[in-house]
């Protein structure tokens, strides 16, 4: 089958070759033995709305469209329907046109962000659902959808074998641990930019975190949780919700425990782990910490539960790293690349931006006031090529917290700003305007307005 691309919004050109892969598959699939063509367009939400209204009389903005050309028997689909196909044959083309396929392109990331995996798995599939109902499927009864449904995974599991077929490894990996054992570190250190924040204070990591490590031959996917911890708030259910998410559909879990400092708990969480049906390593961290007999201790102590692996490391001093990816790949499955090889997070800049910001504020408040800090981007410009301006709110819960935030005479809050800028400026790649504000929104933790504007949400 080949496709004639209407590109009004782009996708990245190795999304494209994978649909185009899966959509050349599709008319064996359903045996079929003319040569087929389809038009795909790819769009923007409004532009699929309008179509959407105009068409079917429905105004809303949708996934994807499919118009089929050819008009098929009552009951029947294009593998039943080879006469008629032949009929519709066009020897100026070449194929049989099967009609077009409409593709909103940010619904497609969307869709991807809330299902928890790539947007080249969810392009292809959305391509491949448009495909089935040009080929004469549909969904509309419990019988057609069964049917439709069974025709998807025989497409989608011919093209994920075609891919598979070039020797190639790649997977999701779940990182958890305890709070405060080294999690986001680790992770930082192994794609070699930071994704994730860093802070002695336990709990900094709000959000499941996807950092990604592309190689010749592998891909490794991460998913860096929140450390398991008995939650106080909304926000900590919130927190809690996104580690047992980031363990759907994993095919590797990744625990971390401080070597310096095991506890009941870690045995516990090691217990927890054993009952997923994937392999299990398990990271000793923090190894500069403390004497080599101290961890081949605690080595002995986990290696009775079932570990596949036991890899001592240190993310400070980037000490073991390389054999714990390399222990790593030789779990993952064969597999397509899932995201380009200059990409290191599914994280939007302003997401990473705000998380900087309340990374330097965990590094520099005392005790009583880090975990009620919330930041929210309320803008960013680039003003030139050379200079970004960027306004930030830290939201705090008390009247004392906003005091110590901003400091004598501004001088905490002008610290935070000077090392956060650094960072970012990093990260932009241009000169940085940093612009800080300080709220009190009072039990914003346990607010779920509040907790949705500053990016927690379900």
């Amino acid at each position: 089958m080949t496709i004639e691309w209407i590109r009004d919004t782009e996708l990245p050109e190795e999304i494209l070759a994978q649909m185009e892969n899966a959509a050349s598959g599709a008319p064996a699939c359903e045996g079929i033995h003319v040569p087929c063509g389809i038009t795909v367009r790819l769009c923007d939400d409004e532009t699929i709305r309008k179509i959407n209204a105009e068409c079917r009389g429905i105004d809303r903005s949708t996934d994807v469209l499919s118009f089929p050309t050819v008009a098929y028997p009552a009951g029947q689909t294009a593998g039943k329907s080879e006469k008629l196909l032949k009929r519709e044959f066009d020897d100026e083309t070449g194929c049989c046109f099967l009609g077009d396929i409409i593709i909103s392109v940010p619904h497609l990331y969307a869709q991807a962000e809330e299902y928890g995996h790539s947007p080249l798995r969810e392009a292809t599939y959305l391509l491949v659902h448009g495909i089935c109902h040009l080929m004469g499927y549909d969904h509309m009864e419990e019988d057609e959808k069964a049917r439709m449904r069974e025709m998807e995974e025989t497409i989608l599991q011919r093209s994920t074998r075609f891919i598979m077929s070039n020797g190639f490894h790649s997977g999701f990996v779940t990182i958890t641990g305890l709070p405060n054992v080294g999690k986001s570190s680790i992770m930082n250190a192994m794609i070699g930019e930071k994704v994730a924040i860093v802070s002695s204070r336990p709990q900094t990591t709000r959000n499941r975190i996807m950092g990604v490590v592309t190689h010749e031959n592998d891909q490794i996917v991460f998913l860096d949780t929140p450390g398991v911890h008995r939650p106080r708030t909304k926000l900590g259910e919130y927190m809690m919700q996104s580690v047992t998410n980031a363990m759907d559909g994993m095919d590797c879990v990744l625990m971390l425990a401080d070597v310096s400092h095991i506890t009941d708990k870690d045995i516990q969480l090691a217990q927890d782990v054993m009952r997923y049906k994937v392999p299990k390593i398990l990271a000793l961290n923090k190894i500069d910490l403390v004497h080599p007999e101290s961890v081949l201790a605690a080595t002995a102590r986990f290696a009775e539960m079932g570990f596949n692996d036991i890899i001592p490391v240190s993310a400070r001093k980037k000490s073991g790293l390389d054999e714990l990816v390399s222990c790593i790949v030789k779990y993952l499955p064969e597999g397509p690349k899932y995201f380009p090889d200059d990409m290191m997070t599914d994280q939007p800049e302003r997401v990473i931006i705000a998380e900087i910001i309340r990374e330097k504020a965990l590094r520099h408040l005392r005790e009583e006031v880090p975990h009620g800090i919330g930041v929210e981007i309320m803008g960013i410009e680039k003003i030139s090529d050379t200079l970004t301006e960027i306004h930030a709110t830290i939201y705090c819960e008390r009247e004392a917290h906003k005091g110590i935030i901003i400091g004598k005479h501004g001088s905490m809050l002008q610290t935070i700003g000077t090392e956060a800028r650094a960072d970012i400026e990093k990260l932009v790649d241009t000169h940085v305007n940093l612009k800080l504000w300080v709220k009190i929104r009072p039990d914003w933790r346990n607010n779920p307005a509040d907790l949705k504007n500053l990016g927690y949400e379900k």
